[in-house]
Parts: C-alpha cells; structure tokens; sequence
C-alpha cells in the first residue's frame, strides 16, 4: 500500500483526453507527477521500468547476501536510496 501510495510517478496511457484527464483526478490525493501519453508511450514505460527493477533487485541480491554475512548491513538500502 506504502509504494501506492508514494510513487516515483503516475504514468497514464490514453488516447482518449478525457478519459485521462478521469484517471489522473482519480489519483488526485497522492502526491506525484502525473505524466500522460498515448497507450504505446505508456506501455514501453511499464516495461522498461519493471525491467529496470527487476534487473537492480537481481544484481543486488549477491552483495546483500555477502553484506548480512559479513557485516550484517543491507547494501541493497544503502545503494538503492537514489531513485
């Protein structure tokens, strides 16, 4: 619910303006750039943003492993804290 709520950003895909204008008043409350693009835009920045993720979780996961067992800090929140 916390990464709902605090987004690095709200990305709406539509081709639609009215429809996005719709979307974005429902994610009025949180406080976050809303950006909105056409449906292809938005779909490439899903993608690329879960990879990118997925691509730091795995290259992390070794050295915070060795980190625990050596020192018993995370390098994953230490190296993670720039977004």
């Amino acid at each position: 619910m916390s990464d709902f709520m605090n987004p690095d950003r709200i990305a709406i895909g539509s081709d639609n303006p009215q429809a996005a204008a719709l979307v974005s008043d429902l994610h009025a409350g949180i406080d976050a750039p809303v950006v909105v693009m056409d449906v292809r835009s938005e779909e490439m920045v899903k993608l690329a943003s879960n990879a990118l993720l997925a691509t730091t979780l795995d290259n992390e996961r070794p050295r915070a492993e060795l980190a625990r067992q050596g020192t018993g800090t995370s390098v994953l929140s230490r190296a993670g804290r720039d977004r």
